[in-house]
């Protein structure tokens, strides 16, 4: 039991001082949705302003500072972005968004469809297809599905005479060809209604969530098995909990809500949020919610701050964090990230803004950083993971006599169970460690650098 407590002091003091933090405004465009990748970088999807009236899609590669590697743009200036990004399975990018194709200048409206893209690791374009009718048409969710196809949720026919739009379900193959659709209508046809985030459940079916902080859940082939309807104006964000059940975000009036659902759609808890807008909820790797949104600070309703907030899985709020200068900052999506701290994609006045906090959601340093006085940085990804993890450590030194490093492994119970030296330029470039002969547990991870211990965790699943 002495072991195990010395490990876990360690993880605690190194991944509070390992943790890199950062907060950066990138001018004329905006983010919508953001992923890590392996390299302890991100990828963003957003838009990029052509002209007061148009915009491009815009993808962004930052590294693990928030710096820009390269950012690249998609579309013919009528109008285009994506609101979700998610990685697939054969190293690639999937974008769901929206593409106009046609705008009149007399009354600023827009018609468009709905706009699927696959790009490579290095933004180029591997297909893209558009999905929709003679109207407006939106995407804003995708995920890949287990047989290497995507789910999609959005809007159809929105704006139509008479018709303000229907939840809409699209099924994808690996393509992008169309496998079935379904259109869901809950109210009237004056009624807007929106399907803003679905996920792919553990049987196989789908559950998504969207007007009236509605879930649906629907089986393999979109046919609906069950509806939670809870009313307010919309479910923006939902996920799958350990247990099956669902937990969901979304707003009703001048209030926020987080409500978790059992696998059968009854209601467990609901959570009311004065103030608060949250847009976005994850499941983080202690199995808590972490929801992400807007706070408004004052009755001006023009006036917001970024907002982040952890709460169990019984609803009780373990923090609430509030980012921003009295302007209007606000999230649009998060993740979290393999040192456990968690990245905020989101837009304030200037334009896009990456927020990187820690594990406690704090931002310890404000604006660009001085990395010569960071601390080294140890970190694995992906965190959890099934049979390997690939390990990386940056020493963040101009100079370095050493060469290489003690490289220890324990596991929950604090046994010692590989020990070994390892080179620095293979943990720098990525040292792949393989755990398929070990068991389900967590496990801790150092390295000896320069007479400085570093400790992390990883998860086997």
């Amino acid at each position: 039991m002495k072991k195990i407590l010395i490990l876990c002091f360690g993880l605690a003091y190194f991944s509070a001082f390992t943790q890199i933090t950062f907060d950066k405004t990138f001018g004329n465009c905006f983010g919508y949705s953001i992923i890590q990748i392996e390299d302890g970088g991100y990828i963003i999807s957003g838009t990029k302003r052509i002209t007061s009236t148009n915009s491009d899609l815009c993808i962004f590669r930052l590294n693990m500072y928030g710096d820009t590697l390269w950012a690249k743009t998609y579309g013919d200036s009528l109008g285009e972005w994506a609101n979700e990004i998610q990685k697939t399975n054969d190293g690639n990018y999937i974008l769901a968004g929206r593409k106009n194709y046609w705008f009149d200048t007399g009354s600023l409206l827009t018609t468009g469809d709905v706009w699927i893209l696959k790009i490579n690791e290095n933004g180029d374009t591997l297909w893209t297809k558009t999905y929709g009718g003679p109207y407006n048409d939106n995407a804003f969710s995708i995920k890949q599905t287990t047989d290497g196809g995507y789910i999609v949720c959005g809007v159809k026919d929105n704006f139509q005479i008479n018709w303000q739009g229907a939840m809409w379900v699209l099924k994808l193959d690996q393509n992008g060809d169309t496998t079935w659709t379904k259109t869901i209508k809950l109210n009237s046809f004056t009624t807007l209604e929106q399907a803003r985030a679905i996920v792919q459940t553990y049987d196989g079916g789908y559950a998504f969530c969207g007007n009236s902080s509605c879930v649906i859940k629907m089986n393999a082939n979109g046919d609906t098995l069950w509806s939670h309807i809870l009313g307010g104006s919309y479910g923006y964000s939902i996920i799958q909990t350990l247990d099956s059940g669902y937990a969901v975000s979304g707003n009703a009036s001048n209030f926020g809500l987080i409500f978790k659902l059992d696998s059968l759609g009854n209601s467990q808890w609901i959570d009311t949020l004065n103030h608060i807008n949250p847009n976005k909820i994850i499941l983080s790797t202690d199995n808590c919610l972490i929801a992400s949104g807007f706070h408004w600070i004052s009755s001006d309703i023009n006036t917001y701050d970024t907002w982040l907030m952890k709460i169990n899985i019984y609803g009780d709020t373990l923090w609430s964090k509030q980012f921003g200068v009295a302007g209007r900052d606000e999230s649009n999506s998060l993740g979290q990230t393999s040192d456990n701290g968690f990245i905020i994609i989101g837009r304030r006045p200037e334009g896009m803004r990456v927020l990187k906090v820690n594990e406690n959601g704090d931002l310890l340093l404000s604006g660009d950083l001085n990395y010569s006085d960071c601390p080294p940085l140890l970190y694995n990804y992906p965190n959890p993971f099934s049979e390997s993890t690939t390990i990386y450590f940056s020493k963040n030194e101009t100079a370095d006599i050493e060469t290489s490093a003690n490289f220890d492994v324990y596991n929950s119970m604090g046994l010692k169970i590989l020990s070994i030296k390892i080179s620095l330029s293979s943990l720098e470039n990525g040292y792949l460690f393989n755990a398929h002969n070990l068991p389900p547990d967590i496990y801790f991870y150092k390295i000896n650098h320069n007479n400085k211990i570093l400790t992390n965790k990883m998860i086997k699943l």
